[in-house]
């Protein structure tokens, strides 16, 4: 069971939900998949290929965000084109908020390139 805080979860659920505009919902979303004491934050577009509309989204995971039950702290991890998590090193271990702001800032353009 996972031991993530509710008030977490929701700031991430915040988080993607103002990152998928309503104008571009059936085209575009950011969503969050819990794997245990992490999240991922994906991202979901209809393929461009028109013959290919039918089809399922393409997804694209762009950052983990773990959480350590034991201190409370959150971890981030960026995805390289392997599909190989590593660690986010501009961002310490932090609350949740903090390093969705990281996600957001993405000085190395890691997260959405």
């Amino acid at each position: 069971m996972a031991t993530i805080p509710a008030s977490d979860l929701a700031a991430i659920e915040a988080y993607c939900e103002r990152h998928s505009p309503p104008e571009l919902v059936e085209q575009l979303r950011v969503e969050s998949a819990v794997d245990g004491d992490a999240v991922i934050l994906i991202e979901s577009r209809v393929p461009s290929d028109p013959d290919a509309r039918d089809s399922a989204w393409l997804e694209a995971e762009f950052a983990r965000l773990r959480f350590d039950p034991a201190t409370g702290l959150w971890a981030l991890d960026w995805s390289d084109d392997t599909g190989t998590w590593h660690r986010y090193g501009p961002a310490a271990p932090g609350p949740v908020g903090s390093l969705l702001a990281a996600i957001d800032e993405d000085a190395t353009d890691l997260f959405r390139g």
